[in-house]
């Protein structure tokens, strides 16, 4: 979980810059975005998140993850929870949750999005 405070802006403009982000990030990405909620300054979907089962292995796995984000005047919070199961695009079918490596690998993917939706959010 991410808290971000002290951003300077209303929840309807932290709600748009988010909005912004989600669509420009979560292109690209095989996300989906299940609630979009103005008036309440949030947002729930689901995500695929790429890991290697070792640095040496060429094979990637997938992992799904739920994600919410919720606003209010100047503070906001992003939650991203891995789930477990195996998605059907991964090739990794005997791991129902990622091996300590992959995990590493997630949760630097996981500040990243943060660390991104932190900066868009205090421009």
């Amino acid at each position: 979980m991410y808290t971000y405070s002290d951003l300077n802006k209303n929840q309807n403009e932290l709600w748009e810059i988010t909005h912004q982000y989600l669509m420009n990030h979560y292109e690209q990405h095989q996300t989906e975005i299940r609630v979009m909620d103005r008036a309440n300054a949030s947002f729930i979907g689901k995500g695929i998140v790429k890991w290697k089962i070792s640095p040496t292995t060429p094979l990637y796995c997938y992992s799904a993850y739920d994600f919410r984000f919720m606003a209010r005047d100047n503070k906001a919070r992003l939650q991203l929870k891995l789930l477990s199961g195996v998605p059907s695009l991964s090739g990794c079918h005997d791991w129902e949750l990622p091996s300590e490596y992959g995990y590493k690998q997630i949760l630097d993917k996981f500040e990243l999005v943060s660390s991104n939706l932190e900066n868009a959010l205090l421009k």
